[in-house]
C-alpha cells in the first residue's frame, strides 16, 4: 500500500471513528438541550435509576450491545435510538471523508451533518428543535461560503445560496402545513427545524449543485405525502416527519459529495 494511501485509509477510517464518539456526544445534545439542561453536568447517567455510567458502559455501539439493550444496574431497557444516532454519525462522517479526501471543507461539513443529526433527534422526540441547534448549523454552512468564496468559486457560493433559499421554502410550506395549537407559539417553535434544513440545503448544494434543489423536493414530497395520508384518515394532527426529512437530507449530503468532483 502506498504511503498516501495508507494515510487516506487512516483518515477516513479515523473519521469514522470520530462520529462514533460525536454521535455518542449528540445523544446527551438531543436529549439535554431542547429541555434547557446542561451537557456537561451531571454526568451521563441512567435515566431511570439515576446511576452514573463508567467508562465501560459509554463506549459507542458496544456497550449497547455487550448490555444487550439494557441499563447494567436497574435493567431498564436502553432505547435503541442510542446506537441508531452512533451509528449515523459515524457512517456520515465516513461518508464525507471518503469524498472530500479529509480537506479543509471536512470540519464545516461535518459541524452541518452533526447538527442536522441533533435537530432530527430532538424533532423525532417530538421536541421543537432549539435555536442553538440551527446556529450551530449556520455556523458550518458560512464557513463553506467564505471557503468559496476565498478560493474563487462565486458560482459555489450561488448554487449554495440557490439550494438553501429553496429548502428554506419547501421547509416553510412543511410548517404552515402542520397543524398547531395554538398556532403562534408553534410556529416559532417550529422554526429552528426549518433553519437547520436550510443549512443542510445550503451545504447539499455547495457540494453538489441540483443537491439543495434535490432536497427541497424531497421536503415537497414528504409534506404531500403526510397531507394524503391526513386526508386518508381524516387527522387533523399528523405532523410532518422531521426525522425522516433531515435522514432523507443527510444521505443527500453523502451521496452529492460522492457523485460530485473532490474538493
Amino acid at each position: 500500500m502506498a504511503p498516501a494511501t495508507a494515510q487516506w485509509v487512516l483518515q477516513v477510517t479515523g473519521a469514522g471513528l470520530f462520529g462514533l464518539v460525536i454521535g455518542s456526544f449528540l445523544n446527551v445534545v438531543i436529549y439535554r438541550v431542547p429541555r434547557k439542561m446542561s451537557v456537561v453536568r451531571p454526568p451521563s447517567h441512567c435515566p431511570t435509576c439515576g446511576t452514573q455510567l463508567g467508562a465501560v458502559e459509554n463506549v459507542p455501539l458496544i456497550s449497547w450491545v455487550l448490555l444487550r439493550a439494557k441499563c447494567r444496574h436497574c435493567h431498564a431497557s436502553i432505547s435503541p435510538r442510542y446506537p441508531l444516532v452512533e451509528l449515523a454519525t459515524g457512517l456520515a462522517f465516513l461518508g464525507l471523508a471518503w469524498s472530500t479526501e479529509v480537506t479543509h471543507a471536512l470540519p464545516f461539513l461535518l459541524v452541518v451533518a452533526g447538527s442536522a443529526l441533533a435537530g432530527g433527534g430532538i424533532a423525532a422526540d417530538g421536541l421543537a428543535v432549539p435555536p442553538s441547534i440551527a446556529a450551530v448549523a449556520f455556523g458550518g454552512a458560512a464557513g463553506l461560503a467564505a471557503l468559496a468564496a476565498a478560493s474563487g468559486q462565486p458560482g459555489r457560493v450561488g448554487w449554495s445560496a440557490l439550494g438553501g433559499v429553496t429548502v428554506a421554502v419547501a421547509g416553510a410550506a412543511a410548517l404552515a402545513a402542520t397543524p398547531s395549537r395554538p398556532r403562534r407559539r408553534q410556529l416559532r417553535e417550529r422554526w429552528g427545524s426549518v433553519l437547520t434544513l436550510t443549512a443542510l440545503g445550503w451545504s447539499a448544494s455547495w457540494l453538489w449543485a441540483p443537491g439543495g434543489v434535490i432536497f427541497a423536493g424531497w421536503i415537497t414530497l414528504v409534506l404531500l405525502a403526510t397531507q394524503v395520508e391526513r386526508a386518508r384518515s381524516r387527522a387533523r394532527g399528523i405532523p410532518i416527519p422531521v426525522a425522516i426529512v433531515t435522514l432523507g437530507g443527510l444521505t443527500l449530503l453523502v451521496a452529492g459529495s460522492l457523485l460530485s468532483t473532490r474538493v
